[in-house]
This record gives C-alpha cells, structure tokens and sequence, in this order.
C-alpha cells in the first residue's frame, strides 16, 4: 500500500494523495537509494552519497512511527487535505508498504502569492498561484521499515522527531556555567553563555560525561596547551598563566575540539592541519 499523507500542527493528520493516478504525480519522490550509510556522531561530516542512521528501539518506533503507520492503516478514517489545512502543515510523507520518507515543510517553502511568466507553444501567459508549497524530490528523513532511521541533517530530523535528542544528551545551562567556571579559562566580560551554539552544548556534555579529563592536573594541562600551541595557536588565545580566554563561540569550539583531541598534523604537508571524527582525551 501506498500513501502521500500530511501531518499537521495539531498532530493530525491527513490524506494529500492515495489513489494510484495521483501517486504518479509524484513519482519523483521516491525512497532513497542508500549505499553509503555512516552511523550517527554529531562530529561527523557526510560526504554527498553518504547518510546518516540511527538504530532505533521498540519503544522509539512506537513513538516516533507509529503514528505514521497508523495513519495508512486507518486511511479511510483520514480527511482529505483543504485548503484550510494550508498553513497548519508541518511534515509531508510518503509511505509505502513499512517504509516511510519524510520531508519537513519550512517556512521557505511556503508561497503565499506569486505571478510567474509562462511560456506555453503558442505564447506567453501570466499565472497566478497561490497557498502553494514548493515541493521537490528532498527527502529528510527515511524509515527503512525495520529500525533504521536515515537523515543528513540533524537538525531537520529533530525537527521532526525531538526523541532524536536522546542520542546525544545536550549539557544543561547549568552545566555550562560549571564547566567554564573551571580554572582551564578566561572567559571575557561580553561572551554570552547562554546563547552557545546547540553543538557546543552537545560537545560540553560528552567531556563531562567522560570523565577523563583532570583539568586540576598540572601536567594534563601543560600537554593541552603544547597541543595548542602545536595545532591552533592561530585561533586559540593563551595568556601568561597558560589559560584558554574565551571571548565568542568560535574561540569556545576550538577549545572543545582541542580538549577531545581532534588536531593531527599531516605529515605529507607538515603545514596542514587535519581535524579527526574522534575524541580521544591528553591524560595519559
């Protein structure tokens, strides 16, 4: 069974296309093809044929794509999209059999009132849309029907399943403060800690959560600042007493990337510096 479904703000959902004559006008959209498949990590870059999965549990599935299911299942129970429905819709999704792709509908796509100039075989004409949603092939997230989730971003997969969160925690604002209260910074009067970027809060975390580094140890501190002044002493700041000073976001994300050692040299080119997708802390 096939179905083009729409899920609203107020968690409804409802019938876009089900008949196979209007399925076919979208036969561009289509489940993905995924030969190359990387396990999520937040430090990860994909490259273009690469996506990203997590493996999700029973209770995930349950909550996160059921409802989806449920939704084909009971299809004959679902209202047929209106115009009414137009700027209520969040997530557009195609399933078929157990498998379901997912596109979230930002506020871009959304075209209120526009003219276009169209060029006919006969001759040019003026059309007017309206309440029309730019869609196209774009699949942000893939259910492969078992327990696999696929994305390339993150955060447009948030978007649509918040329980995404739960395979990163992300440190609390408290927590923050704590960790640059350590005596390894300085922090500027104008940093602002509580506008971090959402990475720097995930990457905050996984040093806390690890336990590894001793920031009280002298000697653990002295080879991280040899480890900067080897790899970044361009975008790092040191002061006299061998101190991080922090003044932005960047200046905080280079120390993080430095505390879960993801500089190396490349020693074809000794002048380049190459970051790693690990962490791997200075303590011994």
């Amino acid at each position: 069974m096939k179905r083009f479904n729409a899920k609203l703000k107020n968690d409804t959902h409802v019938k876009i296309f089900s008949s196979d004559s209007e399925l076919e006008k979208i036969n561009f959209y289509s489940i993905p093809n995924i030969e190359n498949e990387v396990e999520y990590n937040f430090n990860t870059k994909l490259e273009n044929d690469e996506w990203f999965f997590v493996n999700l549990s029973s209770e995930q599935i349950s909550s996160m794509i059921d409802e989806y299911k449920t939704s084909i299942t009971w299809s004959w129970e679902l209202n047929k999209i209106t115009k009414d429905n137009y700027d209520d819709i969040e997530v557009c999704y195609l399933v078929e059999d157990n498998k379901i792709i997912f596109t979230k509908i930002i506020k871009s796509y959304f075209v209120r009132s526009t003219k276009f100039l169209w060029f006919s075989d006969l001759w040019p004409e003026i059309i007017e849309q309206q309440n029309s949603i730019t869609f196209n092939w774009q699949v942000d997230v893939y259910f492969d029907g078992t327990n696999k989730l696929y994305f390339k971003s993150y955060t447009r997969a948030k978007s649509i399943f918040d329980w995404l969160s739960d395979f990163y925690r992300t440190a609390s604002q408290e927590e923050v403060n704590t960790f640059l209260e350590k005596d390894f910074f300085v922090i500027k009067d104008n940093f602002d800690k509580s506008k971090l970027w959402d990475r720097l809060h995930k990457n905050i975390a996984k040093i806390i959560d690890d336990n590894n580094i001793n920031f009280t140890d002298l000697e653990v501190r002295t080879k991280y600042n040899n480890y900067a002044t080897t790899f970044l002493w361009e975008n790092i700041q040191i002061n006299q007493e061998w101190k991080f000073e922090i003044e932005k976001n960047k200046d905080l994300t280079n120390v993080v990337k430095l505390l879960q050692w993801h500089y190396y040299l490349d020693y074809i080119d000794p002048e380049k510096k190459m970051e790693t997708n690990f962490s791997k802390p200075l303590n011994n």
